[in-house]
């Protein structure tokens, strides 16, 4: 009687140590899947400040490609558009001499 009783405490004391494993891991997949969630929102406002400065560039590009505002700057440097004949056509390819 003493040898199945050993058994079955040897069973218990196997079945409580599983149990914690089982526990335990479950807890630290937990957490871990909250710091991939941190650093997913992480990421995430990292792209949309990215995508911001973004468009913020390509506004000012737009801006300062304006022909409105690149004439009103050739104007200040003293520039204006060529006038008939002042414009010569290259070929495309040098010519071989």
């Amino acid at each position: 009687m003493a040898k199945k009783f050993d058994v079955w405490i040897l069973a218990l004391i196997l079945s409580g140590v599983v149990t914690l494993a089982l526990c335990l891991t479950t807890v630290w997949l937990n957490i871990e899947q909250v710091n991939m969630g941190y650093a997913l929102k992480e990421l995430q406002v990292s792209v949309n400040k990215k995508k911001a400065h973004t468009a913020r560039l390509q506004l000012e590009r737009d801006n300062l490609l304006s022909p409105y505002r690149l004439k009103k700057e050739a104007a200040k440097l003293g520039m204006q558009a060529a006038q008939v004949g002042q414009l010569r056509r290259m070929p495309d390819e040098p010519t071989k001499n």
